[in-house]
């Protein structure tokens, strides 16, 4: 069965043997049970991990890792709401310079920080979320309407996932 933690908790660690590293998972998995963060789990013999922590979803295999944050960007990511750029501005265009309204600014905030968030796993919009982050303390229209669209890219792709493959001992690849 599936291990989850220590006895009377969803499993046993029977068949952990020293060395393996896996006593140190453990005792890492009963620490951040104290904490509502996400949840570990451990196949028995495989030793694969499948884990959501912090809105980053990892799985292991003999083949390689898998990074992922769909629920997070599913369910936590959001733009700028539109309706209030509206409302806001009359102008609500990429190129636009007029300053972002004050109202906005702690939505422009959030966003640019949950975008960066994402960044873990989805590395392909590290410049527009630098951007953002660079326009911070003076946003402007156009910098409300690109971070929308780069969040928007995100979400609508929110399945893909980052992948890592397994190298044998023998192989080296430079990438």
């Amino acid at each position: 069965g599936s291990r989850t933690g220590p006895e009377g908790q969803g499993g046993d660690r029977a068949g952990v043997r020293p060395g393996e590293g896996r006593a140190l998972l453990w005792a890492v998995v009963d620490h951040l049970k104290k904490f509502d963060l996400g949840v570990v789990e451990m196949s028995d013999d495989k030793g694969q991990l499948n884990a959501e922590f912090l809105g980053l979803e990892t799985r292991t295999s003999r083949t390689g890792v898998k990074f992922g944050q769909k629920k997070y960007i599913e369910t936590v990511l959001m733009p700028i709401d539109e309706v209030a750029l509206k409302r806001c501005h009359k102008s609500v265009a990429r190129t636009s310079q007029e300053p972002l309204a004050p109202e906005l600014l702690p939505l422009y905030g959030t966003a640019c920080g949950q975008l960066q968030w994402v960044l873990s796993s989805r590395a392909e919009e590290g410049f527009s979320a630098s951007r953002a982050a660079s326009r911070l303390s003076a946003p402007t229209v156009g910098d409300a309407v690109n971070l929308n669209a780069a969040i928007k890219r995100i979400r609508d792709s929110s399945h893909l996932e980052r992948w890592i493959p397994t190298l044998d001992k023998k192989t080296l690849r430079l990438i």
